[in-house]
């Protein structure tokens, strides 16, 4: 397992182009699933896209009209923030959360969601004041002096149905 996932995983192997690159990653990535499906939401993958874990996406198995309530992303991308046990979520910048149909790994596929399926400000959630990621050059310092805080953004990338279209045209290629 320690040759796997420190090599092969970060060589471009089933077209995964290194955001695997370490051992902490991948653990990282391992409780955060874990962590969201055994307290019961309907996830497929979480993928840190640096090493740092400053971006994480959160891919749904559920989007539009099967997702099982409004805002149903929202929930989600609170629920892996609020998790104190792992080191993906809490002190993650970015979290954005997408459906089945949009590639985690691709992050030009999570930007087109972002930019097609969100607003910015009734589809995100900010934290001005939160816990800082581990050597965060743009941290806040806190009491003691060292960067303790830092500014989080949770997106809800999922199809706004039923929270503003009835329903919504698929995806298509031209």
């Amino acid at each position: 397992p320690w040759w796997t996932a420190t090599t092969f995983s970060s060589s471009g192997l089933n077209g995964h182009d290194g955001p695997h690159v370490a051992l902490s990653v991948l653990q990282s990535e391992a409780d955060a699933i874990n962590y969201l499906r055994r307290i019961g939401y309907k996830v497929s993958d979480v993928v840190c896209l640096d090493l740092g874990r400053e971006v994480v996406v959160v891919q749904l198995e559920v989007d539009g009209p099967t997702k099982p309530h409004p805002w149903y992303g929202k929930q989600v991308a609170m629920a892996l923030r609020a998790n104190a046990g792992t080191y993906c979520g809490p002190p993650s910048k970015y979290i954005i959360v997408v459906g089945p149909d949009i590639d985690p790994y691709d992050f030009k596929d999570v930007m087109w969601a972002v930019g097609t399926r969100t607003m910015p400000v009734s589809d995100s959630i900010m934290i001005e004041k939160g816990l800082a990621q581990w050597g965060d050059p743009s941290g806040i310092a806190g009491p003691q002096g060292w960067k303790a805080y830092g500014e989080q953004m949770m997106i809800d990338a999922l199809i706004k149905v039923p929270e503003r279209h009835a329903t919504f045209v698929p995806r298509c290629e031209p």
